[in-house]
């Protein structure tokens, strides 16, 4: 699930949850004051992946010039 990052616009303090998509738009609940008038904001994006296998080494040969 995604970590969906909020303000809240009671106490200034940002929180995150990791909700659905389909509920990221739903009003959150500050875990600070209790307030309901939050907004999601921008967050951090994670890019990442893990690799299996090492990247394949190039074993081509340069290319010769016509010119040497």
């Amino acid at each position: 699930m995604p970590t969906y990052t909020f303000l809240c616009r009671e106490c200034d303090r940002h929180f995150e949850r990791k909700l659905r998509m389909s509920q990221s738009s739903e009003t959150q609940t500050c875990p600070t004051c209790g307030g309901k008038n939050t907004r999601k904001s921008i967050g951090k994006i994670a890019i990442g992946g893990i690799s299996r296998s090492p990247a394949p080494a190039i074993s081509a040969q340069p290319a010769r010039s016509p010119f040497t």
